[in-house]
């Protein structure tokens, strides 16, 4: 039975806290029944070996009883976001590389690597900004 305290062992690392040891409660009586059912008396290691298998690998099994939101932005919005980020990216690198070429032509300052450091700096902040709103957008159920 070593082999079952091992797979409940593996699902139970991946499970809620508060639910932890009812799930495993469960799991195990109902593994505990598929054993009885598959043979009658002792059960073999091979019986053991088969049932844990019919059941899945723990990392499914604990994803079965996982809360159905765990994800930062769902499905249902992951296309758009993926469109307002492309979108948001091209418009400060576009906007920030015309700044450059206006500041250069019409200041007569010398482009340097700072400037286009700050781009750099610039798309985390924007990809963070993005990420907020849509994670926001998805908990009030919003459908584009």
């Amino acid at each position: 039975m070593e082999l079952i305290e091992r797979y409940l062992y593996e699902v139970g690392r991946r499970l809620p806290g508060g639910q932890r040891k009812d799930i495993l409660n469960e799991l195990r009586s109902s593994l505990e029944d598929s054993l009885d059912a598959r043979s009658e008396g002792e059960p073999t290691e091979d019986d053991v070996v088969a049932v844990l298998q019919e059941m899945g690998s723990p990392k499914e099994v604990a994803a079965s009883y996982a809360p159905e939101k765990q994800y930062l932005i769902g499905p249902n919005l992951y296309p758009i976001f993926k469109l307002v980020l492309g979108i948001t990216f091209v418009a400060i690198i576009g906007a920030q590389l015309l700044a450059i070429v206006v500041a250069f032509f019409l200041a007569g300052e010398p482009v340097n690597i700072e400037q286009f450091l700050g781009i750099l700096n610039s798309l985390p902040t924007a990809l963070g900004f993005v990420v907020i709103v849509f994670f926001i957008l998805d908990r009030l159920d919003v459908d584009f």
